[in-house]
């Protein structure tokens, strides 16, 4: 999904770095999110998310992913297989 950030400036969601041109990453997240088999649902409220680089993505998503109750082994694999990120360090390995 592309999301359309206009000409508005947009901190990265987990640093608070300006992003310069178009954020890592980008999606909307909720307060309330569940599972209805294989999609995934947000509840309102919504806000955009985004990202100045993959690290910070990557971080974000392990520590909201683990304080919803996932190991970090379900949280990696979760990241990789759902949300299409590479583990820092992963995308340099040959």
């Amino acid at each position: 999904e592309v999301i359309d950030q206009g000409s508005e400036i947009m901190n990265c969601t987990y640093c608070g770095q300006e992003i310069e041109g178009k954020p890592v990453a980008p999606g909307y997240e909720g307060e309330l999110v569940f599972w209805d088999g294989d999609t995934e649902k947000i509840l309102e409220p919504e806000r955009t998310i985004g990202f100045c680089s993959d690290r910070c993505a990557w971080r974000y998503g392990m520590e909201r992913h683990k304080a919803w109750g996932m190991t970090g082994k379900e949280a990696r694999c979760h990241l990789v297989n759902e949300h299409g990120l590479t583990e820092p360090g992963e995308a340099h390995k040959n």
